[in-house]
């Protein structure tokens, strides 16, 4: 190997470690150096407006340096701006890392006249965390205002022509004005320069002021408002010069109405000394309501009135002369002749009605009677009648007692009554009529009759003998004829109840005369079943009795009875019931159905005709029941 070939691959070779250790060095170089934790607090290098600044323009804005770069969010809640009241100021706040300076920007103009505070939260903090070093709050204040206040709306406008008669003025000024140089700032006129009466108040904090008059406008009357230049902002700022406008009201075209009326439609028990009130819906011409209301009876006369009208609440009295009747239905019109201030007469005319009160609660009154004296001479034997006629001033129901020496008359409680002093009666006797309405006191009258045995003559007397023997004489026929009525009808029930016992036995052609007596039923005790039945063991159902006519009865308990043999001579010899039905015999001596057989029952399933239980047959065409004993 030559010598200058080694030299030169050594040379490449130390070249080549160079190069990578120069690179290694390079590398190295870019990597950044490890340094100690940022523990350091930021704090407010600057700020303005500086502490206690004055004069300060209502658009300025609040800068506030910081040390070093701070957490930018949120610092809208961290810078606030406060007045002097306490208000907090809307803002806006932008940051600027590269110069670590906030800016706050109120988002309206501030106040004139006005200290402002600015405070800065603790809980601001640098990019490493730290919390800003606290620092106090500082205060500022804005310049004082040199604009001239302006007024910028009124209502009603300028020469405006259609006002009510009670309109509001208002007037809005260009700000905040000061409010004790508004209480006096106001004044109106008429046409004739007479100023118009009412009351200045402030409204939406000093921006504007109103004026209500007193009293209504005229009608087509134009007015005149001045608000003074003496009027002031809350910098002392006045007007250049008085404010002056005007306006005129409208001619009213709208009629009047009734909004209430007392009493009301369909009132009952009202005072008869009541007043009658209108109250109509805007001020009226008083002239026009003189024979507006009246006030009509049942008979449509009218109640004499004397009106009165009041024009603070636009509402006529009437009130009657004299009280008004008791119970009475009155009807009250309120004619259209009534007219407003503006000439229009009343929209529609309109009525009610009202009942007046009861009348006070008052005995009944006795207005005829009858015999009409007091005191008289009458004669024993003859009915002598009494009579009242009487009323209720309430229109209660009257009852009547009536007495005789004190002695109440049982069931006389009518207004009339007969006394009949019976014959060797003679004496003084008090006759007393009571009248009651079962609320008062009863009224009474009494009669003093003197009774005397002598009959009175044909020239004076007020009944006589004749007279008493036609009243008995009709009385005595009556009693006869109602004695032939009772007995002819007793002897017409014995014939028939003698027809429906034959009929039902099967007895001989009915005679007309007499029979002999019948047997006497058994009484209850007595009755009993027949030892020489066929069936020894007796009916559960009934108590032990005697077959009539000398039947043989078959009774089983809960089921009919079926009877064979002869009753009263030739029976059929088979009687089957079924419920109701009953069916004659197939044999026996009668070729037809009995009729009478037809809607009988068989004896153990007879019922009782008033009670409705069960019976059985019994002698003479009787029924014999538990309860009620013999029934037809």
């Amino acid at each position: 190997m030559r010598p200058d070939l080694s030299r030169n691959h050594l040379l490449r070779r130390w070249a080549t470690l160079a190069a990578l250790a120069l690179t290694m060095l390079l590398l190295l170089g870019s990597l950044p150096m490890a340094t100690a934790a940022d523990t350091e607090k930021p704090y407010i290098v600057d700020f303005s407006p500086i502490d206690g600044a004055i004069n300060v323009g209502i658009d300025t804005v609040i800068t506030i340096e910081f040390s070093e770069d701070i957490k930018s969010t949120n610092l809208v809640n961290h810078i606030t701006l406060k007045d002097d009241r306490g208000s907090q100021v809307s803002t806006d706040v932008s940051y600027g890392n590269l110069s670590f300076r906030a800016i706050v920007t109120p988002r309206e103009p501030l106040k004139f006249s006005t200290s402002y505070i600015v405070t800065v939260s603790s809980f601001i903090q640098d990019l490493a965390g730290n919390p800003i070093i606290e620092v106090d709050p500082w205060t500022f204040s804005t310049t004082k205002e040199r604009t001239p206040p302006s007024i910028v709306a009124t209502n009603p406008t300028a020469s405006q022509a259609d006002v009510t008669i009670n309109a509001t003025i208002r007037v809005v000024f260009s700000e905040e004005m000061d409010i004790p140089s508004l209480q006096t700032s106001m004044v109106v006129h008429d046409t004739l320069e007479n100023p118009v009466i009412g009351n200045t108040t402030t409204a939406v904090g000093g921006m504007a002021v109103t004026f209500n008059p007193l009293f209504s406008y005229g009608y087509g009357e134009t007015y005149r408002v001045t608000v003074l230049k003496t009027v002031r902002d809350l910098a002392g700022n006045s007007m250049v010069n008085d404010y002056v406008f005007t306006f005129t009201v409208q001619l009213e075209q709208i009629p009047p109405r009734v909004v209430e009326i007392d009493p009301l439609d369909g009132d009952q028990f009202v005072n008869r000394t009541t007043k009658v009130s209108v109250k109509f819906s805007e001020p009226m011409n008083s002239t026009s309501l003189a024979g507006a209301i009246v006030i009509q009876d049942p008979d449509f006369e009218e109640v004499p009135t004397t009106p009165q009208y009041n024009a603070d609440d636009y509402t006529l009295v009437v009130k009657p002369d004299q009280p008004l009747e008791y119970q009475t239905l009155y009807t009250v019109i309120v004619k259209n002749q009534a007219k407003d201030l503006a000439g229009n007469l009343l929209e529609t005319e309109m009525s009610i009605t009202f009942t007046t009160e009861k009348l006070p609660q008052a005995p009944p009154v006795i207005r005829i009677r009858s015999p009409p004296d007091d005191e008289f001479t009458w004669y024993e034997g003859i009915s002598v009648p009494f009579e009242v006629s009487a009323d209720d001033p309430n229109d209660d129901i009257l009852v009547y007692a009536w007495e005789v020496n004190g002695e109440l008359q049982e069931g006389e409680t009518f207004n009339e009554f007969i006394f009949y002093p019976e014959p060797g009666s003679e004496g003084m006797y008090k006759v007393e009529v009571h009248v009651m309405d079962g609320i008062t006191a009863p009224v009474r009258h009494f009669w003093k009759v003197n009774v005397v045995r002598t009959t009175p003559d044909e020239n004076g007397g007020t009944g006589t003998s004749t007279f008493n023997l036609a009243y008995l004489a009709i009385i005595v026929v009556l009693v006869v004829i109602f004695t032939v009525l009772a007995f002819s009808y007793i002897q017409l029930m014995d014939r028939r109840r003698e027809i429906l016992a034959r009929t039902k036995r099967r007895l001989r052609p009915l005679s007309f005369k007499k029979t002999k007596p019948v047997e006497k039923p058994p009484t209850y005790e007595e009755m009993y079943l027949r030892t020489d039945s066929v069936y020894a063991k007796k009916s559960p159902e009934f108590k032990p009795v005697a077959a009539p006519g000398g039947a043989t009865v078959k009774g089983t308990a809960g089921a009919d009875a079926t009877t064979t043999g002869t009753v009263m001579g030739e029976a059929p010899q088979l009687i089957e019931a079924k419920e109701v039905v009953v069916e004659t015999a197939k044999v026996g001596p009668y070729a037809t159905p009995a009729p009478e057989l037809k809607k009988t029952r068989a004896p153990g399933v007879l019922i009782c005709s008033k009670c409705g239980k069960k019976a059985i047959e019994a002698a003479h065409g009787r029924l014999w029941c538990d309860t009620c004993g013999f029934v037809e």
